[in-house]
C-alpha cells in the first residue's frame, strides 16, 4: 500500500486490503483510547493503545454509546503472572481527541439509516466532555469471485467502493472519489457503515 501524490497535492491509495487496515496505519500515533489492564491480586498493570475499538451493530441500533460497556474495552481474564490466581480487569485510562469505531457485523449486508447512528457520547473519564459524530465510512458492496480450495469459482467474499459521509451541522454530505463534487444525502438514507468517527467537543 503506497500512496501516490496527485497533481493537486492529494494522495491516492490503491490497495487490496480492508478499510480497517488503512485506519490502523493512518492513526497508529493517535489512538482512540488507552486501556489499563490490571490484576486485582498482584497489581501488575499494563497500558495498551486501542486505535479503533469495535462496535457491534446492536450497539449502534440501540442509539446509545457507552465506552465502559464495550466488550473489548472492559474485558476480564485470568492473570498470567506465575503463581498468581488473580484476574486482570480492563478499564479506560484515557481517550483521544478523536474516537474511531470499527463496526463488527455478522451480516455483511446489514444496513442502518444515517439518522439512526448515535450522534454522540460522554467521555468516560470526564463526564463534562462529549464526543460528537462527524463521519461514517460507507461500503457499497458487489459480489466477487475468488479462488477457494473447494471450488475455484466459488463466491467467498465481497468487494466494494468506500465513500466518506460527513455530518455538517444537521446535513449529511457524501464524498466520493469517483465524483467531482460532494453530494447531500438524506438522513433517511441507508448506509453499510464500516467506520464511525467522533471528535471531542
Amino acid at each position: 500500500m503506497k500512496p501516490v501524490e496527485q497533481p493537486d497535492g492529494s494522495l491516492l491509495i490503491n490497495c487490496t486490503t480492508s478499510i480497517m487496515q488503512i485506519v490502523l496505519r493512518m492513526f497508529k500515533n493517535t489512538p482512540s483510547c488507552q486501556i489499563a489492564i490490571k490484576c486485582n491480586q498482584c497489581l501488575q498493570e499494563d497500558l495498551k493503545d486501542v486505535i479503533a475499538p469495535f462496535l457491534y451493530m446492536a450497539d449502534i441500533k440501540s442509539g446509545l454509546l457507552d465506552l465502559t460497556t464495550l466488550s473489548n474495552l472492559s474485558m476480564k481474564s485470568r492473570c498470567q503472572t506465575l503463581a498468581c490466581n488473580g484476574y486482570r480487569e480492563t478499564s479506560i485510562a484515557s481517550t483521544g481527541d478523536m474516537v474511531i469505531f470499527e463496526i463488527f457485523n455478522a451480516d455483511e449486508n446489514q444496513v442502518v439509516k444515517l439518522n439512526s447512528l448515535p450522534k454522540g457520547f460522554e467521555n468516560p473519564i470526564n463526564a463534562d466532555e462529549k464526543y460528537r459524530l462527524v463521519g461514517v465510512v460507507d461500503l457499497t458492496q458487489r459480489a466477487t469471485r475468488r479462488r477457494s480450495h473447494e471450488n475455484i469459482n466459488s463466491e467467498v467474499g465481497t468487494m466494494g467502493h468506500f465513500t466518506a459521509i460527513c455530518l455538517r451541522g444537521t446535513e449529511w454530505w457524501e464524498y466520493d472519489d469517483t465524483q467531482d463534487q460532494p453530494r447531500m444525502k438524506k438522513g433517511s438514507a441507508y448506509v453499510n457503515a464500516q467506520i464511525l468517527v467522533y471528535v471531542r467537543e
